[in-house]
């Protein structure tokens, strides 16, 4: 994570507010990590490349703003044992 990814985290801290921010750093970490093992699962990266965060971070942003509760509340759901 670059600086210029803080600085794209802040900005959509400011749009999105702090539990929203919150999930979107969560899900753009998750689904950049499942990328990247992807990647070197097929031989095309090795643990020393980098790879780009920000096309990651701005998925998750715009995951959350139009499927966020939606997402969340599936997952609490999962845990809803009556």
């Amino acid at each position: 994570m670059g600086f210029g990814d803080v600085k794209l985290a802040f900005g959509a801290g400011l749009i999105l507010g702090w539990p929203d921010i919150a999930f979107a750093v969560f899900l753009s970490f998750i689904l950049g990590g499942l990328w990247g093992l992807g990647l070197i699962v097929l031989g095309r990266k090795t643990m020393r490349d980098k790879v780009p965060f920000a096309p990651f971070f701005v998925l998750a942003f715009a995951a959350t703003v139009f499927f966020g509760f939606d997402m969340l509340s599936g997952y609490f759901r999962l845990f809803n044992i009556w």
